[in-house]
C-alpha cells in the first residue's frame, strides 16, 4: 500500500496468494477503499485460473488474471495486451 501511494503505478500485478500480512483479495479491497488508489487497474497472478476464478477476481475489482505458472518471456506481452484492452 505504501509503495502504491508513493509510486502511483499505472497498473498493479498482485499475487493472489501473498504470504504474511494482507492477502491478495484484502490488498485489492484496501486499494479500492483508498480514493487515491481506487482507479489503478489490478491484475492478479494466480494458480486459480478457471473461468469461475476469473469471474470471482473480477467481482473483487481485478481487471484480469494471469495464470501461474506463466512464461516469464511472454509476461510483458501479456501485461501489454491487458493494458491495451482497458477502457480509456
Amino acid at each position: 500500500m505504501a509503495s502504491a501511494r508513493a509510486d502511483r503505478p499505472d497498473l498493479i500485478l498482485l499475487d493472489a496468494s501473498m504470504v504474511g500480512g494482507m492477502g491478495g483479495a484484502q490488498t485489492l479491497a484496501a486499494l479500492r477503499a483508498d480514493p487515491a488508489l481506487a482507479a489503478i487497474p489490478v491484475v492478479f497472478l494466480t494458480g486459480l485460473a478457471t473461468d469461475a476464478d476469473r469471474a470471482s477476481f473480477q467481482r473483487f475489482g481485478a481487471v484480469d488474471l494471469i495464470a501461474k505458472p506463466f512464461d516469464p518471456l511472454t509476461l510483458a506481452a501479456r501485461v501489454r495486451a491487458i493494458w491495451q484492452g482497458l477502457p480509456g
